[in-house]
C-alpha cells in the first residue's frame, strides 16, 4: 500500500518553502499545489482568501500531495486533512537577502509567471521585500498555530535552517522527522 503524505508546507516569504515542497515532491512522488501561482493573477493582483483557500480544499480531497504557501485562510481550511504540517522559520535576513536574490534573476525564479509578466524588478524587489516584512511580524501567529494543532493527528515539523532540511532528507524521510527542528 502507497503511503498517504498530505504535507502543507507554510511560512513567511522567501524562507524555502517551494524549494522544498519540489525536493520532497520528487522523494515522495507527490503532486504539489503552489498556492503563489493560483493566488495571484498579475500586476499584484490577487483573487482572495475565499477562493484560494477553496482551490486547497479542492486539492485535499486527494490522499498524496503538498500544498506550499503562506495563507493563513488555507491553513485554517485545511489542516485537520494533513498527515503533517511544515513550518519554514526562516530568519528575517535569510528571508531578505533571498528577496533580493529573487528579485536580481534575470529568471525571477521563484516568483509566479503572472506577476513576473506584469512588473519589472524594481517594482517587485519592493513588494517582496515588504512581504518579507510583513510575514515575520506574523510568527508568533504561526506559533500559536503550531502549538494549537501539537499534539492532534498532524505530524508538527519545524525547519529554522539548511540544516533542518537536510536532516529532514537524512532521517529516513518525512515519515522519521522527530527530531527535525527541535
Amino acid at each position: 500500500m502507497t503511503p498517504e503524505y498530505r504535507i502543507l508546507i507554510f511560512g513567511g516569504s522567501c524562507s524555502g518553502k517551494t524549494f522544498l515542497a519540489k525536493r520532497l515532491a520528487a522523494e515522495l512522488n507527490v503532486r504539489v499545489l503552489h498556492l503563489d501561482d493560483e493566488f495571484w493573477f498579475g500586476a499584484w493582483q490577487n483573487i482572495g482568501s475565499e477562493a484560494i483557500a477553496a482551490r486547497a480544499c479542492e486539492e485535499a480531497r486527494n490522499t498524496r500531495w503538498i500544498i506550499e504557501g503562506n495563507y493563513s485562510s488555507v491553513r485554517a481550511a485545511i489542516w485537520q486533512t494533513c498527515t503533517h504540517v511544515i513550518y519554514m522559520e526562516t530568519p528575517l535576513w535569510k528571508a531578505m537577502l533571498r528577496a533580493i536574490k529573487r528579485s536580481t534573476d534575470r529568471s525571477r525564479s521563484g516568483v509566479p509567471a503572472k506577476i513576473r509578466e506584469a512588473s519589472d524588478t524594481r517594482e517587485s524587489l519592493w513588494e517582496l521585500l515588504r512581504m518579507v516584512w510583513r510575514n515575520s511580524r506574523k510568527r508568533g501567529r504561526d506559533l500559536d498555530f503550531l502549538a494549537s494543532i501539537s499534539g492532534k493527528h498532524v505530524q508538527v515539523i519545524r525547519i529554522r535552517s539548511t540544516k533542518d532540511q537536510e536532516r529532514l532528507f537524512s532521517s529516513g524521510g518525512i515519515a522519521h522527522a522527530d527530531s527535525v527542528g527541535k
